[in-house]
């Protein structure tokens, strides 16, 4: 080989590895570029689900914040602004946050309607703040264990719907009559963490009457609202302070037993006997009369339009029991029957047994 190919071959050869060496240095340092992105990228991401993690962070970083009220509606004044709206301009004053409210309510209803609405109603958007409204506790309806497994019962599905939002319960001033029906709510909200505000407590701290902040036709006057708004807001404060992270997910239930799993509705009977549908009920005024639900669980009761008369229950082709209807509140009512029966397939027959009080019934409910 001459001289001349040598150093051909040796030029060629320095001008490949120069080539490679800063190919390989240009791809490193690309890498390095890529990465430090890639840690910048991730670092924000992280930063921007710090912010909006839950209710606190997102309340604190000024950010976007979606509510959604549900159960009973505690009707205010019409002079006074409601209690809702009045959190709703306490929270956007102290931390600039746009809160959107969604309501899943309706004034006089009782603990199961509110969660049976809230099933039917509900959105699949997220919410950051849930309030259930307690106005009813039902007390001729459901005994203390009843009510209390539904309570934590729509608890438990609100915390499965919205697993990052904080849970408030109110407890107005017509609940908390009954210390035996808070006794029990109060150590299920103990036992999650979540902000329960008892509204005889609330109005009983000032120098009025709780009477007083209730108008003649039953609403909250002004005043009375705006300590309910300013009891959650003090209660969503000290939370903040104490820097809490919401996550109620991995929260046993109180009592294995304690809830409903299977909550369901059944709307059309198996067989009638002088039973005519009419509107949104099933009803007869004829002695004798029958009609008959299949169900499955170990828990049932019936929406009834109750205007009196003899109701006869038999489960399972057994008498069970006869309720006087003209004893029980009139309108529409729930009727406990039973949370004793194995948790299994059933049958209930009704039988109407005064004649001329028209028995009239929607659905069965039962889980």
């Amino acid at each position: 080989m001459s001289k001349k190919a040598v150093f051909i071959l040796v030029i060629s050869i320095c001008f490949i590895g120069l080539f490679i060496y800063g190919n390989l240095h240009y791809n490193h340092k690309l890498n390095r570029i890529s990465k430090r992105a890639q840690a910048t990228n991730t670092e924000r991401i992280e930063q921007a689900d710090k912010a909006n993690r839950d209710l606190y962070t997102k309340l604190t970083n000024g950010k976007a914040v979606r509510s959604v009220i549900v159960g009973d509606a505690i009707r205010a004044s019409e002079e006074a602004e409601g209690w809702s709206q009045q959190l709703t301009d306490e929270l956007e004053s102290m931390y600039t946050s746009n809160v959107n409210t969604q309501y899943i309510t309706k004034e006089g209803t009782g603990i199961l309607d509110g969660l049976l609405t809230y099933q039917a109603e509900k959105s699949d958007t997220v919410a950051d703040v849930v309030t259930i409204v307690l106005a009813q506790n039902d007390p001729d309806t459901w005994t203390v264990d009843q009510f209390e497994q539904i309570y934590e019962t729509w608890l438990r599905q609100i915390i499965a719907d919205h697993p990052h939002a904080e849970v408030i319960t109110v407890l107005a001033d017509s609940v908390t009559d009954q210390t035996d029906y808070v006794a029990g709510l109060e150590q299920i909200a103990q036992h999650y963490g979540i902000v329960l505000v008892n509204g005889q407590e609330i109005l009983t701290t000032s120098d009025r009457t709780v009477a007083s902040y209730t108008t003649e036709d039953g609403a909250l006057d002004a005043a009375g609202n705006q300590l309910y708004a300013e009891a959650i807001v003090n209660k969503l404060e000290e939370n903040m302070e104490e820097s809490k992270v919401i996550d109620y997910t991995n929260i046993a239930s109180v009592d294995e037993d304690n809830t409903y799993e299977d909550l369901h509705i059944v709307d059309e009977p198996e067989e009638m006997s002088g039973f005519q549908l009419v509107e949104d009920y099933y009803i007869s005024s004829t002695e004798g009369d029958s009609i008959r639900y299949e169900f499955s669980g170990d828990f049932f009761a019936l929406r009834l339009n109750n205007v009196g008369g003899v109701l006869e229950v038999y489960i399972d082709g057994a008498y069970f029991r006869q309720y006087d209807l003209n004893e029980v509140t009139e309108g529409e009512h729930y009727l406990s029957i039973t949370n004793e029966l194995d948790d299994a397939e059933h049958t209930v027959q009704l039988f109407v047994r005064e004649e001329g009080k028209a028995i009239q019934i929607q659905s069965l409910i039962a889980g």
